[in-house]
């Protein structure tokens, strides 16, 4: 950084390059202004910083990917899920991703699942081409625990990749699901019970009719 004539500073790169100027040794040096290129880097710098702190605190897998399919950046959360350290993730492409995230999984019939890990596989690079932002459920046998990626198209054509712990809203939906059919089970002993009093009200009615038209033909007799 330099001062200039008029009080202010620039940001400069200077060479100078040894001449001669007639019997003297001189030098020519060349100053060029590079304020506007150092700006930009630092607002890039803190952009990126910003983008990274962000990253950090979310509490779900967040992960960028370029046109290549090759992972520009992605958060703590993300890696941990995939089984990778983080620094290790960037420049890995999207199926390589896939791989090494089934290797870090216990085999079906150790995590007492029936999950076919190549038919996910498959099923979750199709819905990453695609990147429509449809979702993509399954359970995770490592951590026990269900899991929702989607992905969404980027107008740069890469690819964010977002992956949520859904396994709280899947305990509702089983609680949900065994309230309604405890429901449904109390409903049918109600109609069952209510058939049954209605036959005994009919019965009654029946008897109390029949024992009437008996006292009748015993008067008329």
């Amino acid at each position: 950084q330099i001062a200039t004539a008029q009080g202010g500073a620039i940001w400069a790169t200077i060479a100078a390059v040894p001449m001669r100027y007639g019997d003297d040794e001189a030098a020519l040096v060349v100053v060029n202004d590079v304020t506007a290129k150092r700006t930009s880097e630092e607002r890039l710098r803190e952009a990126e910083q910003r983008l990274s702190d962000a990253l950090a605190v979310a509490p779900d897998g967040v992960a960028l990917f370029d046109g290549d399919e090759r992972l520009v950046i992605c958060n703590k959360a993300y890696a941990d899920i995939i089984g990778i350290a983080l620094a290790a993730g960037p420049g890995m492409t999207h199926d390589e991703i896939c791989a090494r995230s089934v290797a870090t999984r216990p085999q079906p019939e150790k995590a007492g699942v029936k999950t076919d890990y190549e038919d996910w596989s498959g099923s979750r690079k199709r819905r990453f081409k695609a990147s429509a932002g449809e979702p993509h459920i399954f359970f995770d046998t490592r951590d026990r625990r269900w899991l929702q990626i989607r992905d969404f198209r980027l107008t740069s054509g890469g690819t964010a990749s977002l992956i949520t712990d859904i396994s709280e809203l899947k305990q509702s939906e089983r609680e949900l699901r065994a309230a309604n059919d405890n429901l449904a089970a109390q409903a049918e002993t109600l109609a069952a019970r209510g058939e049954t009093l209605e036959a005994a009200r009919q019965a009654a009615i029946k008897a109390h009719q029949d024992a009437e038209y008996a006292n009748r033909a015993k008067s008329q007799f």
